[in-house]
């Protein structure tokens, strides 16, 4: 048998069902879902703010004082991050 011949054997024996079997078999624990369904998450970040500040962020405004403990999704504290609003002490 020819290396192509060989390749050819390997390429037509392959399957995503056969390869996501290897992958959770290789896993640790866990169990692979008959059917999945992609379920979002948002990251949700604790933070101060070190000065006052009502910004807009996906069309959505926010008021924020310091010395106050937030909640907010994790754009919204990039945001606030890169504009330099974030109590880093």
């Amino acid at each position: 048998m020819t290396a192509a011949a060989k390749r050819d054997a390997a390429v037509t024996e392959f399957s995503w069902q056969k390869a996501a079997d290897k992958l959770v078999a290789a896993l640790p624990q866990g169990i692979r879902l008959e059917t999945p369904r992609f379920v979002p998450m948002e990251a949700r970040v604790p933070f101060r703010v070190n000065r006052p500040v009502q910004p807009s962020v996906n069309m959505r405004t926010y008021s924020f004082t310091p010395g106050i403990d937030y909640v907010e999704s994790e754009g919204v504290f990039e945001v606030l991050w890169h504009a330099g609003y974030i109590d880093k002490g």
